[in-house]
């Protein structure tokens, strides 16, 4: 696929020749859902398969590359191999690690090994995601905390179902302010 469609953030319906990389465009879901023009302001996910054995540090780095020419590129996602949520970072901390030397081609072998317990002793992966009933004070409250911008929200079989932003939110929690 081309660099182009890889900015665009369209899912992958199988394996590509550039390494196998799973990228789609996630909308907000239930109470954290707002309207919006996709093109413009909907966040870019990059979803890879722990255990999916097909990646390479070089394809990884391609993507990351192309993907973070977007302002609207959050998170890399991390999904079983039967598609549920498993963990997440922030796309600047993956990109971080993938130019790393040594510690790039470590992590893409634990990617493609499938071992969930060293994914999780990277820095910055974040293993909590927010239910689609959660409120935005709750959103907040854990965007806060983990002094991050996005988070990811799952259904509740564990489903990814879209990327919660601070500033739609923000931009929600104000208008329903003016609106009483």
């Amino acid at each position: 696929r081309s660099a182009a469609a890889a900015r665009r953030g369209r899912r992958a319906g199988v394996p590509d020749r550039a390494g196998g990389v799973d990228e789609r465009r996630e909308a907000r879901q239930g109470e954290l859902r707002p309207r919006a023009i996709e093109a413009e302001v909907d966040p870019v996910v990059l979803t890879l398969t722990l255990g999916a054995g097909h990646y390479t540090l070089d394809a990884l780095q391609q993507y990351m590359d192309a993907l973070s020419r977007s302002r609207n590129f959050k998170l890399v996602v991390f999904l079983t191999k039967d598609r549920g949520f498993l963990a997440y970072m922030p796309s600047w901390a993956a990109k971080t690690v993938l130019n790393t030397p040594n510690m790039g081609a470590e992590f893409v072998t634990v990617i493609n090994d499938g071992d969930p317990n060293k994914l999780f002793q990277y820095p910055s992966v974040v293993r909590k995601a927010l239910s689609t009933r959660s409120t935005h004070a709750e959103a907040l409250r854990e965007m806060i905390q983990r002094n991050v911008e996005a988070l990811v929200v799952t259904d509740e079989t564990n489903q990814l179902k879209g990327i919660a932003e601070r500033e739609q939110i923000l931009s929600r929690m104000m208008l329903a302010l003016t609106e009483k």
